[in-house]
């Protein structure tokens, strides 16, 4: 399988790898980089990004965008899906409090994506027409959407 995109922990313990195939591939430096970890994305991956902490990993293309909790080894609305309190489970099976969250995973056009320093905050773009959200990495919450105003007043 090509590989389309690969990085980096920032302590360099894990190398993740992605490709066509859609699944994510973590590599770990201890002994000989095993392959300790496989991850389907249900795309083809042309991006990936640890955040500074190296609790998450934004997977990505054009086309979708998907944040591995690194703890889990899941993908945060798996995470999610599985530890929420049955009362707040709609008749989709999602968590009804996650309902940004979902929705951003499941946009379109994903141009580029990014974490903050502390990574606390998961930004990215439209590529359709170049809106930009931010997300908190604490609750999945959109805390930022400008549109496609890069001179929107809240920059």
């Amino acid at each position: 399988r090509p590989v389309r995109a690969l990085a980096f922990d920032s302590s360099s313990r894990f190398l993740v790898v992605g490709g066509d195939d859609g699944m994510l591939g973590v590599y770990s430096s201890a002994g000989d980089w095993a392959l300790v970890h496989r991850i389907p994305v249900d795309f083809g991956i042309e991006n990936v990004k640890w955040s500074p902490s190296g609790r998450h990993l934004a997977v990505g293309n054009t086309n979708e965008l998907k944040v591995v909790d690194t703890i889990f080894w899941a993908t945060v609305e798996e995470v999610r899906k599985a530890y929420a309190p049955p009362s707040s489970v709609n008749s989709n099976g999602l968590n009804d409090s996650m309902s940004d969250e979902v929705s951003f995973t499941r946009r379109k056009n994903y141009q580029s994506l990014t974490f903050s320093q502390d990574g606390r905050l998961l930004s990215f773009t439209d590529q359709r027409n170049g809106a930009t959200r931010v997300v908190s990495t604490l609750t999945w919450d959109v805390v930022l959407d400008l549109g496609s105003d890069k001179d929107h007043e809240a920059l």
